[in-house]
């Protein structure tokens, strides 16, 4: 359980750092439109692929509360 841990945090820890790295050389505008495109295509291809109404409102939802940021 500690080692699951250890590695979630490690991974948890680099993905902040790249991130931060992607904001530094981009703009927070840029990166937030970016993970809407991602949000909806995520519903689309829950909705399309796998008629997983459920999840894909989920990742639509995600969508519309950035698109407020």
């Amino acid at each position: 359980m500690i080692e699951a841990q250890v590695s979630s945090d490690t991974l948890h820890d680099a993905l902040v750092e790249t991130l931060e790295h992607i904001v530094d050389t981009n703009c927070l505008y840029e990166v937030v439109q970016c993970l809407i495109e991602v949000c909806y295509a995520k519903e689309d291809h829950l909705r399309s692929a796998w008629g997983d109404n459920y999840q894909a409102n989920l990742w639509r939802s995600a969508s519309l509360q950035l698109e407020k940021l």
